[in-house]
């Protein structure tokens, strides 16, 4: 469960982002809400897989505005694809992350690796753009992921608890 987790993760990410810069933002709503309701389908508890998707979109639409209002980051669409990442992220934590369970500094320093190549990655293809040097602007995506992973880490352990969500 934990390959078929990251593959479908990665292949939805990968591909909703190319979505995005590519102006075929109904694709990536299509991908990303079909994984999420798949994911949520499965789930064994739904009232708490919701409930953990909730809260990573909360914890997103927090952090991308902080990007935003800092002048990091500007988002080159309008879809609510970007908003959608963050809770097909939190899938993962269930399965192909799970060996982060209760390790919060290695939650830093995924989130601080993590976090600055997601974006990277979503700037190279075109989905968004960072507005400062991009030196500068990766270390406050890093800064900023080193908290958020861990927050995200914590939220997943009071919403869900030890046990697998699906």
């Amino acid at each position: 469960m934990k390959l078929l987790n990251i593959f479908l993760f990665q292949a939805t990410w990968f591909l909703s982002v190319y979505s995005i810069a590519k102006n075929y933002y109904i694709l990536g709503l299509i991908l990303c809400l079909s994984y999420l309701s798949f994911y949520i389908w499965v789930s064994k508890n739904k009232r708490k897989t919701l409930s953990l998707f909730g809260a990573a979109t909360i914890l997103g639409i927090f952090v991308d505005t902080l990007l935003v209002k800092m002048g990091i980051v500007s988002f080159l669409s309008t879809s609510l694809v970007p908003l959608l990442l963050w809770p097909l992220f939190a899938s993962t934590l269930s399965y192909s992350l799970s060996f982060l369970r209760q390790r919060y500094i290695l939650g830093m320093v995924l989130g601080f690796w993590g976090g600055g190549f997601s974006y990277s990655t979503a700037s190279s293809l075109g989905a968004i753009s960072l507005n400062q040097n991009f030196i500068l602007s990766l270390s406050i995506i890093a800064l900023i992921w080193s908290v958020a992973l861990p927050f995200l880490q914590y939220l997943h352990t009071k919403i869900i608890g030890d046990e697998k969500a699906c």
